[in-house]
Order: C-alpha cells, then sequence, then structure tokens
C-alpha cells in the first residue's frame, strides 16, 4: 500500500535520477504541517497584537514570505519526490495565477495572490496530500488531486472583487457581479434627480452661525465641540434619525455651515464637491471635475475635507485639483491643478489634505518638487502668495496654532514638522522628525502655551517649542507609544489624550504620556469630544455610534446604535444636537436627546 505522494507506487531510480528515489525516503509532510500551523496562529492573533499599523503590516509581509519560502526550499528540496512532481505544482500554481489575473476583476491583482490566494493554497494540497496519504493512491490520481486543490483554490478569486483593506489591514471581498456601493448609489440617484427640489436658501447668502463646522475636525481643528447640552440617557431617551441616504465614495469628511452639509465624493468619472440640506438631506448643487482617484487598498474617492470661509468653499481632491466655489451656488471661482503646476505626484493614497483659510489666504501641501512644499494662495483670487520646501509626503492637513504668542502655521510631512509665518511663508523653526516610509496623518495639537502634542512613529510626543534669543527651541518632553491613533483622532481634556490606540479606546496621562486605561474595542474610527459633559462620541469602524462618558478611572458606555454600514473611517460632525456622519457607502443625520 502506498504511504506517500507519487513515490510509494513509483519505481525507485538511482540516486540522481530523474525518477522517484527509493521508498525508504517518503515525503514528510510534518513540516508542512508545522509551518501552516505556525502561520495561522500568527495569522488569527495578528490582528490583536498591540502594535502600529505599518508593523502590523511588515509582520503580514514578513509572515507570507516566509511561508511561501519555508514551502518552496521543502518541497523543493524533498528528495523522496522526482523533479517532475517537485515542479509540477509550482508549473500549475504559477499558470492558474496568470489564468485568474487574466479573468478576474481589476481589483485582484499579483498581491492578491500572495497576499491572500497562496496560505490558501498551501493550506489545501497539505491538506490532499494527508488525505491521499495511506490510500493506496495511483501517481497519477495524486498528481491529479494536488493540481486541482491548487486550481480550485485559485478559480475562487475569480468569482470575486476587492473592496480594500479594513483598519487592520485585513482585505475585504464581495462577489464580483454584486454591485458596489457607487453603483447603487448612481443608480439611486439618476433616478429622483428629476424630482429634486431645490432649496430656497440656494440662493441667498451664509453666515456662519455659532457651533458650525466650517472645516476639518472643526474650526480649530481638533475634534472638540463646546456649548452641546445632551442628554446622555440614550437609554430613555434614543438617538432618533433625521435623514439617511447613499452617497459617492470617499474618505472627505463633513462641514456644516448655516443649515448646509458640504462634502465630497466620486460619482463615477467625476470628482464632485456636494452640498446638501442639512435638514433634509436633499441636493442643493453639486461641482464636478472630470477626474478620478482610485486605488487597491483604500478605494476610490477623494480624501480631503472642504473648508468654508467668507461665502467661499475650498476643497482639494484626491488627484491635486484645488477648487475655490461659490457656496450659494457651487460656482467655480478659480482653481488649481498643482499636479500640473507644481509638478507634484499624487501620493499613493491619493491628496488628502484639506486647506486652511488663514489671513485670507488658503494653505495646501502641494506634494511638489524643488520648493513646492507647502503653499499659499490668495483666498479671493488663487495667486500664489508663497511657497515652501517641504517633504515628499503627507496625510496631515495645515494647522494654524500660536506658541510663544505668535500666530503661526504648522505642516508636518514625512521629514519634518515645520513652523511658518502666516503672511510671508518663512520658517520660523522645523523638528526634524520621520522619513520617506513614516507619513503623518494626524494633526498637531497644542496643549500649553510652549507645548505641542506630534505624531511619532510609533506614538506620539509632547514637544516643547518656545523663542530664546531671537531663535526657537525645540525639546522632547516625553514620547510614547502607549497611545498609537495611526489615522484615528485623538483628543485632549483635562490632562488627559484621549483616542483609539490600535482601534481600542484609550486615555494616556498629558503630563507624563504614561497610559491610564485602555478599554473599548470601536475599530479605527473617529471620534468628537463633547467637553462641556465630560463624554465622546465615537464613530466606529463600521458605522455605529458610540457614547462614552470620561473622566474616571474607567470610561463608561451609555449608549450606541447604528448609524450607517460599512467601512468608517470618515470623521463625523456635531452641530448643536444634531451629529452628521458618513463614509464611502452612506452619509446620515441624527438628532441627539438634549437636556430638558
Amino acid at each position: 500500500m502506498a504511504t506517500n505522494l507519487i513515490v510509494e507506487n513509483a519505481p525507485a531510480t538511482p540516486a540522481g535520477g530523474d525518477g522517484a528515489t527509493p521508498a525508504s525516503r517518503p515525503l514528510r509532510l510534518l513540516p508542512s504541517v508545522v509551518m501552516l500551523a505556525l502561520f495561522w496562529a500568527f495569522y488569527l492573533a495578528n490582528g490583536s497584537i498591540e502594535m502600529t499599523m505599518f508593523a502590523r503590516f511588515m509582520s503580514r509581509l514578513a509572515a507570507h514570505g516566509l511561508l511561501f519560502l519555508g514551502f518552496l526550499v521543502w518541497w523543493l528540496s524533498s528528495r523522496g519526490l522526482s523533479w517532475r512532481d517537485r515542479l509540477l505544482p509550482l508549473a500549475v500554481f504559477i499558470a492558474g495565477s496568470a489564468m485568474v489575473l487574466w479573468v478576474s476583476d481589476p481589483s485582484i491583482n499579483a498581491w492578491t495572490i500572495f497576499l491572500e490566494a497562496s496560505p490558501w493554497v498551501l493550506t489545501a494540497s497539505t491538506a490532499w496530500l494527508l488525505l491521499s496519504k495511506n490510500k493506496g493512491l495511483s501517481p497519477t490520481t495524486q498528481r491529479i488531486g494536488l493540481s486541482a486543490a491548487i486550481l480550485v483554490v485559485l478559480s475562487i478569486l475569480a468569482l470575486i472583487r476587492c473592496d480594500g483593506l479594513e483598519g487592520t489591514q485585513r482585505s475585504e471581498y464581495s462577489w464580483r457581479w454584486s454591485p458596489t456601493s457607487e453603483e447603487l448609489f448612481l443608480a439611486s440617484h439618476t433616478a429622483k434627480a428629476t424630482t429634486l427640489a431645490e432649496s430656497p436658501d440656494a440662493l441667498s447668502g451664509w453666515t456662519l452661525q455659532p457651533g458650525d463646522v466650517p472645516g476639518f475636525r472643526g474650526a480649530q481643528r481638533d475634534g472638540i465641540v463646546s456649548g452641546a447640552k445632551l442628554d446622555l440617557d440614550w437609554s430613555a431617551h434614543a438617538p432618533q434619525k433625521v435623514w439617511r441616504q447613499r452617497l459617492g465614495p470617499g474618505w472627505s469628511s463633513l462641514i456644516v455651515v448655516d443649515g448646509h452639509v458640504v462634502t465630497q465624493e466620486q460619482r463615477e468619472k467625476s470628482e464632485v464637491v456636494a452640498c446638501y440640506d442639512a435638514t433634509t438631506g436633499k441636493e442643493v448643487w453639486v461641482h464636478e471635475d472630470p477626474v478620478r482617484f482610485e486605488e487597491g487598498l483604500s478605494g476610490a474617492g477623494p480624501r480631503g475635507t472642504p473648508t468654508f470661509a467668507d461665502g467661499r468653499i475650498y476643497a482639494l481632491g484626491g488627484k491635486g485639483i484645488l477648487n475655490c466655489l461659490e457656496a450659494t451656488s457651487g460656482k467655480m471661482l478659480w482653481s488649481h491643478d498643482l499636479v500640473a503646476e507644481a509638478g507634484a505626484a499624487v501620493p499613493q493614497w491619493g491628496f488628502a489634505v484639506s486647506p486652511l483659510v488663514v489671513d485670507r489666504k488658503v494653505l495646501v501641501f502641494a506634494n511638489g518638487k524643488d520648493d513646492n512644499g507647502l503653499a499659499a494662495y490668495d483666498a479671493a483670487t488663487g495667486e500664489l502668495n508663497w511657497k515652501l520646501p517641504g517633504g515628499s509626503q503627507t496625510y496631515s492637513s495645515p494647522q494654524l496654532v500660536e506658541l510663544g504668542g505668535v500666530r503661526q502655521v504648522l505642516m508636518h510631512d514625512n521629514h519634518a514638522l515645520r513652523a511658518v509665518n502666516v503672511e510671508d511663508g518663512k520658517l520660523l523653526w522645523e523638528y526634524v522628525i520621520g522619513d520617506e516610509m513614516s507619513v503623518p496623518m494626524l494633526q498637531p495639537q497644542v496643549v500649553a502655551a510652549d507645548k505641542l502634542l506630534v505624531s511619532v512613529e510609533p506614538g506620539l510626543t509632547l514637544l516643547e517649542v518656545k523663542p530664546q534669543d531671537g531663535k526657537w527651541t525645540t525639546a522632547e518632553r516625553w514620547v510614547s507609544n502607549r497611545i498609537k491613533p495611526n489615522f484615528n483622532d485623538f483628543v485632549t481634556h483635562k490632562g488627559k489624550i484621549y483616542g483609539l490606540d490600535d482601534g481600542i479606546l484609550c486615555a494616556v496621562d498629558l503630563a507624563t504620556g504614561e497610559r491610564l486605561w485602555k478599554k473599548g474595542r470601536y475599530g479605527h474610527g473617529q471620534l468628537v469630544l463633547v467637553a462641556d459633559q465630560d463624554a465622546l462620541l465615537v464613530l466606529g469602524a463600521r458605522g455605529e455610534v458610540l457614547l462614552v462618558r470620561i473622566g474616571g478611572d474607567e470610561p463608561e458606555e451609555l449608549g450606541r446604535f447604528e448609524a450607517i454600514e460599512g467601512k468608517t473611517w470618515n470623521h463625523p460632525a456635531l452641530v448643536a444636537n444634531r451629529l452628521y456622519v458618513r463614509n464611502g457607502e452612506e452619509i446620515a443625520c441624527y438628532e441627539l436627546p438634549v437636556q430638558n
């Protein structure tokens, strides 16, 4: 009876021949079983091990590489197999992969095969080898079964579509014939476009109202809301849906100004800035640019958030188109193409900068060559005022602060954190940090007259910045990996830092950087601080809204509800007691209960 693949039933040949080796040297499956057991144990634990996004990605890449290389060495060095039988599975894998890439959805590529399919191919192959052992199968049957196991796993890739990564960097898939969320939106949007009523406010000027959110994460870009008087007892008084509907994909957040909601979306071949009535959700106006940004890991659509100032909307698209629009109508007043004008390269995940408007200037990071880093344009005319050299990449946005009694704009890129004079762009100081591989994603935040929180790899640092004898000095007071916000918000409140550390809510002491608690697995979402009530509104990674009381020794979850569906990375906006949320699929408004 045969005891091994293709070996025991095959005639023995002298060592060095092309046939099978003697039956005394059977193929040992223990190494493959051990390698797979170690790999799958790591894979299952990888999502819960505390680490940064970059470390998680590199560790997964290393695990896949070691598994593939280990299998290759084990298989090709198995002297219990003929060279024909050693090379046959490799040929089937290569040919099957080529066929899959030819017929599959465009979202399936060679990386998908390596990172997703190859471990399953190796697992299925080993399972077949174990199953066929001691079954007395003929060499031909064993070869056919092994080839079939490889091809069956690969063929599944031809039936699915990759919808990008979730926060833990694991891929999400759908059947390739199922409509995308963008297709569902376009179908419903076309059907209702003829019945869309024009808002009566469309032609009247916009005025910034108390509590409005005119830019990314609020007027100060810090995620803090003051003056809210919410009823925190959601068990007695639940939030109520005002409206909820589909929209085009994108990771832009929302601004809310004078009863209007403005955001950016992708609609097939057009990138749009869209204005909705905040009360009804009805579309008021849309500005379109005939471009599309899309990449496989995060999907389609713009990343930056619009900014409102002096009756105008300023928005930077995923491919670097900077627009100034009339707020009441969406009419374009001026525009710049940063890629064409600044020699900029579109970043891997698109331009993700939200424009900053200060002193009648619009500031954006141009990602350009030479001295085309941070650039300032005249807010009224679009004329270039000044520009400053910078690093090659950033997903952080310009931030207006006051340090040492001096107003200045901070720009954090992958080479340094720089502070510049608003009027002329003159460099005041810089703090060299980062490299080509560490791209900042968060906003620096002033926490004292001379202290600043800045994201670093792998966490945060408290930086002391002071003017002294006509020069500026910078010094690290602490560097901590006890909170790793990555692309998630963090906020500061009463001497503590709150944020999602690799998807888990945690609190860190602002004075020391030491962690105080870590509790509440909400995924890689975003949050808003309701400062007057010591509470956080957390928008979870799958569209769930959670109310969390903070300030004590541990957080207290007071309520939750599902606001929208799908992967949610966009920042929410709270205006009075109206909460506005969106992701790449839906946009919604909820009325939160208020105190009597």
